[in-house]
C-alpha cells in the first residue's frame, strides 16, 4: 500500500499539517428531496455554520466557495486521469468502484493536495472541509461526500468535454439552410431535382 492509499484525515495528515490538533466540526451530506440534486448551493449551505462562517469571512472574503470547488475539481481531475485505466469500464462513476480503488483515488487526493499550486490558507481550508466530511469512524451518512460530490461534476465535466469535441456527438443539421435568401433555397433545390417553394 502507498502512503497516499494509507492517508486517513485524523489529525495526522502527512507531512506539513500534522500541527492540527482538533478536529472541524463534522459536516453531514446535506438532506435531499427526490427532486434535488446536489450542487454548489447545497455544498455551501452545508458549511454554513459559525465554524467555517467565521473561518471564511462568511464565504465572502478569500475563500468563495465556488473557487474552492473549482480548486478542488482541479486535482480530482488529476486523480481522474491518474485512475481511469484502473476504473470499471462498465460502471465509470466514482461511486460504484470497488472499496480499494476508491480508497486509492482518496488517497491519491490528499496526496496531490499537499503539492497542487494555491494559496495555503486554500490548502487548509480544504483540507479541513475533507476532514470535516469524512466520518468512517463515526454513525453518520456520507462520509466523503464532498470528495465524491466534487469527483461527480469533474467526471461529467470531463464526459461534457469529450461530446464536444467528438464530431458523431454533435448533431448536424442537413437540408435547407433556414434564414437565407430565396434565391439561395431555389438554387439549391434546383440543383437536388426539389422544389421547395
Amino acid at each position: 500500500m502507498s502512503e497516499a492509499e494509507g492517508t486517513e484525515l485524523t489529525g495526522d495528515r502527512p507531512d506539513t499539517h500534522n500541527t492540527m490538533t482538533c478536529r472541524p466540526p463534522s459536516v453531514p451530506r446535506p438532506k435531499l428531496s427526490r427532486t434535488q440534486n446536489l450542487g454548489a448551493a447545497q455544498v455551501q449551505m452545508a458549511f454554513n455554520d459559525e465554524y467555517w462562517l467565521r473561518k471564511t469571512e462568511n464565504w465572502e472574503g478569500k475563500a468563495v466557495m465556488a473557487n474552492i470547488l473549482t480548486l478542488i475539481q482541479s486535482i480530482c481531475e488529476e486523480v481522474l486521469e491518474e485512475y481511469e485505466g484502473r476504473m470499471s469500464k462498465t460502471f465509470p462513476s466514482y461511486l460504484r468502484q470497488v472499496g480499494p480503488i476508491k480508497r486509492a483515488m482518496y488517497g491519491k487526493f490528499l496526496e496531490l493536495l499537499q503539492t497542487s499550486s494555491m494559496e495555503e490558507e486554500d490548502r487548509s481550508l480544504i483540507f479541513e472541509m475533507m476532514e470535516a466530511t469524512d466520518f468512517r469512524d463515526k454513525d453518520l451518512r456520507g462520509s466523503q461526500w464532498l470528495f465524491e460530490y466534487c469527483i461527480r461534476r469533474t467526471t461529467e465535466n470531463r464526459s461534457s468535454r469529450a461530446k464536444s469535441r467528438d464530431p458523431k456527438a454533435k448533431k448536424r443539421h442537413r437540408g435547407v439552410v433556414y434564414f437565407q435568401g430565396t434565391s439561395n433555397i431555389q438554387s439549391t433545390s434546383e440543383s437536388t431535382g426539389h422544389n421547395f417553394l
